[in-house]
């Protein structure tokens, strides 16, 4: 889809703004809040959407106006090895892949795909770790996270009140709706049960409703089983540790009078039909279109994988199996078809390192809010990977920032000080420099005693 030049123009005309004016990690939480833009601009011989530019814009930041220290130059970042082996094995899988042979007919084209579909959208591991060191930017990058797909709800509640089955919201079915909302609504979760502040809590809590609600209307059964999944790790974290423990106990009296309170709207509740198709989710394997994938499309695919199995095919779509259900309709699965088993291997290591990095923090962590921040992202990510099972969710173009994003804050939280002020800097603004922390403005409350 074409998106019209004007909004070429306001876009790139707001970039430079950043990367003059504001602090260069800013351009992280504009990139977060285009979520609801898709297509292409059609510039000479070449295609350019918003990622795109979004990425030019941190990377001309970081080279105009970055600031690199000792400490973390970048051949300290931790994990940038494997990092960088992901990237390369992408390429290797792009240029090997049949259907991509016709876009590689000279060197600026085969630049130009690799930077595109192999490069970009891994590169915010790496941004994440120069940009966002700190606990207290990561927090706000959290706030952004979970405003986009707030954005994201309320175009799906009003189409879903206007009559729409299964509201797409921005996108183009409720299944990839649902997808981008699992890790955000997780977000909104864990900020209404452990806030850092008043106003942390009411925006957290107004955000899960609102998610919530779109969840419900988008009717993606695979993503409230999804929610469901990082909700049960949620749960299990909590009672590992006396800060669950003490918050559990303090919140059962109120969610026990709730629910009695609750009981005599059940039956109308029940009677939903968007209730009733999120209950039929329990079904799971039991589904017939459930059995038909296990049965028919992932041995299918699994022998695709195994002929193919160091740089994959290049696509999951198999066109012989018709113009229809012609995918996997498993993530892992595809991601396997695309790329190979190396390249999975790298990928599913980064996820469960993400997993067991947000366990640790909960557990060991000596600061509340760095312990929460673990809770979420180990119950957002293994929701995501839950979601797996049945959608390609893990790489659609949100979903993968923020998973890049969180996998790359909890590699470094585990070095955050216990207080944010004395962590030490990287890139800097002169406002920052200054002790003018711009960010500071958007914190309503100081934390209570």
């Amino acid at each position: 889809m074409l998106l019209p030049f004007s909004t070429f123009l306001m876009m790139s005309a707001l970039g430079v703004f950043f990367i003059v004016f504001l602090p260069i990690w800013w351009i992280v939480l504009f990139d977060l809040s285009t979520v609801t833009y898709f297509g292409n601009w059609s510039i000479g011989f070449l295609r350019i959407g918003p990622n795109d530019i979004m990425i030019a814009f941190i990377m001309a930041a970081i080279v105009l106006r970055g600031r690199r220290s000792e400490e973390w130059r970048l051949g300290k970042l931790p994990l940038l090895v494997p990092w960088l082996i992901l990237a390369v094995l992408l390429c290797l899988s792009y240029l090997n892949a049949p259907i991509n042979q016709r876009n590689l007919t000279d060197p600026i084209r085969i630049v130009y795909q690799l930077s595109r579909y192999c490069v970009r959208p891994v590169a915010y591991f790496a941004i994440a770790m120069i940009l966002l060191r700190t606990a207290k930017r990561t927090y706000v990058v959290a706030y952004f996270i979970m405003a986009g797909a707030v954005h994201c709800s309320l175009l799906a509640i009003q189409q879903g009140y206007a009559g729409m089955a299964a509201a797409p919201g921005p996108f183009r079915t409720g299944n990839q709706l649902g997808g981008v909302l699992v890790i955000p609504i997780i977000l909104a979760m864990t900020g209404t049960f452990f806030p850092r502040n008043r106003f942390h809590w009411a925006f957290s809590f107004i955000s899960f409703g609102l998610m919530a609600r779109a969840m419900l209307f988008c009717q993606s059964r695979g993503a409230m089983v999804a929610c469901l999944g990082g909700g049960i790790i949620f749960g299990a974290l909590l009672v590992t540790r006396n800060l669950g423990r003490q918050r559990l106990k303090w919140l059962s009296p109120f969610i026990g009078i709730g629910a009695i309170a609750a009981l005599p709207a059940l039956p109308f509740v029940l009677a939903n039909p968007f209730v009733s198709h999120a209950i039929s989710a329990a079904d799971g394997s039991k589904a017939s279109t459930m059995q038909w994938r296990m049965q028919e499309r992932w041995p299918h695919f699994w022998g695709i994988a195994v002929a193919n199995p160091l740089l994959g095919v290049g696509t999951a779509v198999d066109l012989s199996l018709g113009p229809k259900a012609n995918t996997p309709h498993n993530g892992f699965l595809s991601m396997l078809v695309m790329w190979g088993f190396p390249a999975f291997g790298i990928l599913m290591f980064f996820a469960f390192r993400t997993i067991w990095n947000g366990c640790l923090l909960f557990w060991w962590a000596k600061n509340p809010d760095h312990r929460v921040h673990g809770l979420a992202v180990a119950a957002g990510v293994a929701g995501i990977l839950t979601h797996q099972l049945v959608e390609v969710t893990l790489n659609a173009p949100f979903t993968f920032k923020i998973f890049w994003i969180l996998a790359a804050t909890t590699e470094l939280a585990k070095r955050w000080p216990d207080e944010d002020e004395n962590a030490p800097p990287v890139f800097k603004s002169k406002r920052e420099l200054h002790g003018l922390e711009p960010i500071q403005e958007f914190r309503p409350l100081p934390r209570s005693a």
